[in-house]
């Protein structure tokens, strides 16, 4: 055991891990050997190596917490949350102070936008925790997801006075303030940290998300160039630098060393992930076209609530945060962002009504009274989460992927306002491949299944504009940019709304925004970003070639 305790100490992991597997195959019945071996092998990334061994120390010692919240860390890496929070549970159970459990236990339902039961749980956890800082951070991240940002702010400084050189509470922090529009304090804060932990790379790539560079050769720039050097920087940290790099690198028109950026950013995290997921997403669209094929008869009289949905769709990076933001400066709207309540609700369809057909094949069983109840159902829940504000008529539901389920919108709301944005598609994939989407699907990691990807998601959308009765309101990109004065009225006009002067300037809208144009929605209406593929024509042939199609 010495020679790996000592490589363990000295963090010399492959090494370690080497002698572990040695030492286990001289004493195959030492336990702790075999823990060491599966916790090795978990943080070197053979969860499947790690899950065998650590089954079997279950099977012998199925009432040891910290097994199970091992076990529950393997599984997550290999994509299995279910089961991963039931070890989690398992091991709260068995150890109730075990506050390590809890805290992968709430970061699991937080990660899973389950915000209120995160909340819960990290509670819990945090009174048994010797350690504030992690479960004030994790639920910084719960409140966000709440759009509670100022929640979220309280949380992540509480979390920052107990740990002030932690870099990701930084960042956390940073994210929530830009959310907010407090662009200068955050840019503060990270220029504060960066003086007591210079080139901390995380602090360098979230400073260079909020500031302009003009110049390829800018100081900053050059320190993150540096940092990627570290044959130890974490792969995390890496995509982060190159990302940061791609985008000052976009402004400072140094265009072909800004794609190298990006497409390393990309490739990176593309690699490190399983099985492309685009078929998958590519059946469910023709799945839903096939299921939709004739038009549902619409309930009447519609369902009446205090306040009527306006539904936001379209693809990521098309204009619809700006879309979102002019109509949440009119007094009478208030927005639930991105909540994902329609989504959730047809994933519960099936098990309501009482089968096993999945959604969308399920729809014919759908009763007008059953059809009603989900109306209601999704009504109040867009109640409870939307920002409450007096004399409030609509509620703005930006939940993009709503566009997969128009057609049970045409059915459910057969008055309400469906707004589609709509942007140059190449203008619209490059955004894509060019935005740090953590927990986005896999195919927005590769240029070319983001192509494939908005072809499946235009011929859903003809498919709609055919064969339903619903008026789609289409929102051009580069012509609200163009002209705003001219689009912004017929916008309000098509959701119901009377003109209010103050959708001429959204940028100065202080409501919540917690998505990827959070920075770009607090500057006035500008065309910066009208046929930015051009800048980038030498690298996206492929790209051109499948969305000539279109």
């Amino acid at each position: 055991m010495q020679p790996l305790e000592t490589l363990i100490k000295q963090q010399r992991w492959p090494e370690a891990l080497a002698q572990a597997r040695q030492t286990h195959a001289a004493d195959p019945d030492n336990r702790k050997v075999r823990e060491i071996l599966a916790e090795l092998l978990t943080m070197l990334g053979e969860p499947k190596e790690a899950l065998r061994h650590l089954q079997l120390l279950l099977f012998t010692q199925g009432k040891d917490a910290e097994l199970h919240r091992k076990t529950a860390q393997v599984h997550l890496q290999l994509d299995d949350s279910r089961t991963a929070e039931r070890h989690l549970r398992q091991a709260v159970t068995l150890d109730p102070q075990s506050w390590a459990s809890w805290l992968a236990l709430g970061r699991l339902q937080q990660e899973q936008h389950r915000a209120d039961e995160a909340l819960e749980t990290l509670n819990q956890g945090r009174q048994v925790s010797p350690m504030t800082a992690p479960f004030d951070n994790a639920m910084g991240l719960a409140w966000m997801l709440k759009g509670e940002l100022d929640r979220a702010i309280e949380a992540f400084r509480l979390a920052l006075q107990a740990e002030p050189h932690a870099d990701y509470i930084v960042v956390n922090l940073g994210d929530a303030l830009r959310s907010q529009g407090a662009l200068e304090e955050a840019r503060t804060l990270y220029l504060e940290a960066l003086q007591t932990t210079p080139n901390q790379p995380r602090l360098l790539a979230g400073y260079a998300q909020l500031t302009r560079f003009e110049d390829p050769q800018d100081p900053w720039i050059q320190q993150m160039q540096q940092q990627l050097q570290d044959p130890k920087l974490p792969q995390a940290t890496a995509i982060s630098l190159h990302f940061a790099l791609g985008r000052a690198l976009d402004q400072s028109k140094d265009y072909r060393n800004a794609f190298n950026h990006f497409e390393q950013a990309n490739t990176i995290r593309y690699n490190s992930q399983g099985a492309s997921n685009l078929p998958q997403h590519l059946n469910q669209i023709a799945r839903i076209q096939s299921s939709f094929s004739h038009p549902a008869t619409p309930l009447t009289p519609p369902p009446q609530a205090q306040a009527q949905p306006i539904f936001i769709v379209g693809l990521f990076r098309s204009g619809s945060t700006l879309t979102e933001q002019i109509l949440c400066s009119h007094p009478q709207v208030g927005t639930i962002g991105e909540e994902a309540i329609l989504p959730e609700l047809t994933q519960q369809l099936p098990a309501q009504l009482g089968g096993h057909t999945p959604y969308p094949e399920c729809m014919p069983q759908l009763s007008p009274d059953q059809a009603r109840t989900l109306a209601e159902n999704y009504l109040s829940q867009m109640a409870s989460h939307a920002q409450q504000q007096p004399g409030m008529t609509h509620v703005v539901d930006k939940q993009l992927f709503n566009f997969l389920h128009i057609g049970l919108i045409a059915q459910l709301f057969p008055q309400a306002t469906v707004i589609h944005c709509r942007r140059n598609l190449l203008d619209t994939c490059l955004s894509i491949y060019f935005q740090n989407f953590t927990h986005g699907m896999r195919f927005m990691q590769n240029l070319e299944e983001i192509g494939h990807y908005a072809l499946g998601y235009q011929h859903l959308m003809q498919h709609w504009r055919n064969k339903l009765p619903i008026t789609l309101h289409e929102v051009v990109y580069e012509e609200l940019v163009a002209d705003p004065t001219a689009q912004i009225p017929t916008l309000l006009e098509a959701a119901g709304l009377p003109w209010d002067e103050a959708c001429l300037a959204p940028h100065l809208n202080r409501k919540r925004v917690q998505t990827a144009s959070a920075q770009q929605v607090r500057e006035p209406i500008h065309t910066r970003a009208r046929n930015r593929w051009q800048r980038y024509e030498a690298h996206i042939a492929p790209l051109r070639k499948i969305l000539a199609e279109v």
